[in-house]
């Protein structure tokens, strides 16, 4: 997936966990934190990736990231690693 497909998937995905004005700063950080996560899968793809680290990367515990993953991506992390992995 390059990163304007990135790009527009999470604008589409925007209104589906927006819920509200006072959560678009939270909803921004979100997007930010899991483009953050991207960037460092795409540039380590030959390397072990762990979600503990892509978490860190992120700025988040790994339990909220992977969740956060999840709801943005459509997939888990290991989903996405492995999907990318094997195009």
């Amino acid at each position: 997936m390059t990163r304007d497909e990135m790009a527009v998937r999470m604008r589409l995905l925007l209104p589906t966990l927006h819920r509200g004005q006072q959560h678009e700063v939270t909803h921004k950080a979100y997007f930010k934190a899991v483009n953050r996560a991207l960037e460092y899968i795409n540039s380590h793809l030959d390397e072990s990736i762990t979600l503990y680290c892509l978490a860190q990367v992120a700025g988040i515990t790994d339990f909220h990231f992977h969740r956060l993953f999840r709801a943005v991506m459509r997939e888990s992390p290991g989903e996405y690693i492995t999907r990318l992995r094997l195009e």
